[in-house]
C-alpha cells in the first residue's frame, strides 16, 4: 500500500492533488507528480518496516474539500498465504529467439551476467545503469520496445516500473527507481523485462537476486552448477531448469538453501485423472532417473508421504460422486527429498477441471508447444500421401478440434476446425502448407488437451 500513490475520488472525477497525515507524517501525492514518490522512502522506514497485524494506523487531516477533512483507522490485519505461483522464480534467462538473437543489459563482459543468478547491490545499480542494447534477429522486423524493472520480496506484491526503451524514457524510470532504492537490499530480487510495446510480445527476462557482498552464492554460475528436474505423472509432464540443488554456509555458519521457493500450477482434463491414479510419478535429475525421489501428496482431506518405491496410498484420495464443479478435484505434491541433493520448497499444486466446450488453448505457437500433453487424443506423423500429405488422428471422446502446423517462427500455415466423433480419422493436407523445406510443427488443439507432431522436409 505504502508503495502506491494515493488517489482521491470526489464523486465528478479524481482530485489532482491528495493531502492527509500517516501517523502524524505529512503526505501529498499530486496527480503525475513526483511527491508522493519522494516519501516513500520515509514512510516505508518509519511505519512500513515497524507495523505489526493487530495494530491500528491513524490517516488523520484527510482534506475532501475547502471545508471538510476526514479520518481514516486502518486495521493492519495478518496477510493471507501468497497465491500459488506468485514467487519471483525464474527458472531461465528468458529470450525470445523469434524475435531477438542477443539481450546485453549492463556490463555483460564484466560482470557475466548472463551466466548469473545472485548479484550484490553495487552490481545490480551498475546493471541497470547502463541502457539495454538488443539485436534482432534477421527475420525480425524491429519494433517499439518497452523496459520493465519488476522488484519484489518473496510471497510479497510485485512493484512494475516501466517505460520506453530510449535514452528519456529509461532515465525517468531510474529516477523513480531511487524512490525505492531502500528496499534494494539483500533478500530482493529484480526481474528486468523487455516487451514489444504495441503487441506486448514477452522478449526477455531476467530475475538478479540480490545477496551481501560476502554471501557465497555470488560464485555460482549457470553453465556449471545448475541442474534440471522433471516430473512425469500419466500425461503431465513438467522440466524446472537451472536448479542448483544445494545448500551452502555463510560466513556465520548458517545455511542458505540456494534455490528459491517454486509453485507450479497445473490444470489437467478431469478424465486424465483415472491414468495418473494407476501409478506413482516419476522423476528424473539431469535427464536420469531419480527413482530415490520421496515427497508428500496432499488432497484437500488428507495428505501422506511416499518413500522411494511405495505404491501410492489410495486412501488419501478423494472420488467425488459428482463432476459438476470444474475444480472436482486437485493434488499437490511438495516436500521432495532425494539422496545428494538439497531440492527447496517445490510444489506442484495438480488442478482437475471438467471438459467444457470451446475450452481450447489460444492457437498460438507458444501456447500450443506449452501446452501439457494428452492421452485422450493423439496425431500420428504425416505420410506422402497423394498431391499432399496424410495426418491420422485418434480421439477417445467427441470434440471439437483445430489442427494446425507452424513453422518455427510462429507463422501459421494450416488451420483445419471440424467436429469429430470418438475413434480414428485421417485428415489430407495439400503441399502448399509445407511452402520450404525445414521444420514444422502439428499441434490438435481439443478441449481434451494438445496432441503434437513434428515434421522436417528437406
Amino acid at each position: 500500500m505504502l508503495h502506491s500513490t494515493p488517489y482521491l475520488w470526489t464523486g465528478a472525477g479524481m482530485a489532482g492533488q491528495v493531502t492527509f497525515k500517516l501517523e502524524g507524517i505529512p503526505v501529498a501525492a499530486t496527480r503525475n507528480g513526483q511527491d508522493y514518490p519522494a516519501l516513500i522512502g520515509q514512510l516505508d522506514e518509519t511505519i512500513g518496516q515497524k507495523v505489526n497485524a493487530g495494530q491500528v494506523l491513524q490517516l488523520t487531516e484527510l482534506q475532501l474539500d475547502a471545508q471538510t477533512q476526514g479520518r481514516i483507522e486502518l486495521h493492519i490485519e495478518t496477510a493471507g498465504q501468497a497465491p500459488a505461483g506468485s514467487g519471483p522464480y525464474t527458472a531461465a534467462n528468458m529470450l525470445n529467439t523469434r524475435f531477438l538473437n542477443l539481450v546485453i543489459w549492463g556490463r555483460e563482459d564484466i560482470f557475466d551476467n548472463a551466466n548469473r543468478d545472485f548479484f550484490t547491490q553495487t552490481e545490480f545499480w551498475q546493471t541497470v545503469q547502463q541502457l539495454p542494447v538488443l539485436e534482432w534477429a534477421p527475420y525480425a522486423v524491429p519494433q517499439p520496445v518497452r523496459a520493465g524493472i519488476r522488484l519484489y520480496e518473496l510471497g510479497e506484491i510485485p512493484l512494475d516500473l516501466r517505460a520506453g526503451l530510449d535514452p528519456a524514457g529509461y532515465r525517468a524510470m531510474l529516477k523513480n527507481l531511487e524512490n525505492y532504492r531502500h528496499l534494494l537490499k539483500p533478500g530482493a530480487a529484480v526481474s528486468l523485462t523487455l516487451h514489444s510495446a504495441e503487441q506486448h510480445e514477452r522478449l526477455y527476462e531476467k530475475t538478479m537476486y540480490i545477496v551481501g557482498d560476502s554471501d557465497p552464492r555470488l560464485a555460482l554460475r549457470r553453465n556449471r552448477d545448475t541442474h534440471s528436474l522433471k516430473i512425469r505423472w500419466g500425461a503431465w509432464e513438467q522440466t524446472l531448469h537451472s536448479l542448483y540443488l544445494l545448500e551452502l554456509k555463510d560466513a556465520q555458519g548458517n545455511t542458505i538453501v540456494v534455490d528459491p521457493p517454486i509453485d507450479v500450477i497445473v490444470r489437467i482434463a478431469a478424465p486424465e485423472r483415472s491414468a495418473m491414479l494407476t501409478g506413482r510419478p516419476e522423476f528424473w535429475i539431469d535427464g536420469q532417473p531419480a527413482p530415490d525421489m520421496a515427497f508428500r501428496l496432499t488432497t484437500p482431506l488428507d495428505s501422506a508421504f511416499v518413500e522411494p518405491g511405495q505404491p501410492l496410498p489410495q486412501g488419501v484420495f478423494v472420488h467425488p460422486d459428482s463432476t459438476d464443479n470444474a475444480f472436482m478435484l486437485q493434488f499437490d505434491i511438495d516436500a521432495l527429498t532425494a539422496p545428494g541433493y538439497t531440492l527447496p520448497d517445490i510444489q506442484f499444486s495438480l488442478r482437475y477441471y471438467t471438459l467444457r466446450e470451446n475450452s481450447r488453448l489460444r492457437n498460438t505457437l507458444d501456447a500450443l508447444r506449452s501446452a501439457p500433453g494428452t492421452n485422450l487424443a493423439k496425431l500420428h506423423a504425416p505420410v506422402a500421401a497423394g498431391a499432399g500429405y496424410a495426418v491420422d488422428l485418434e480421439i477417445l471422446e467427441e470434440t471439437d478440434a483445430r489442427l494446425s502446423i507452424f513453422t518455427p517462427d510462429g507463422e501459421n500455415v494450416f488451420t483445419l476446425d471440424n467436429k469429430y466423433p470418438p475413434g480414428r480419422h485421417t485428415v489430407e493436407i495439400p503441399r502448399i502448407a509445407f511452402r520450404r523445406p525445414g521444420q514444422y510443427f502439428l499441434f490438435l488443439n481439443t478441449a481434451l488437451g494438445v496432441a503434437r507432431q513434428e515434421l522436417v522436409l528437406e
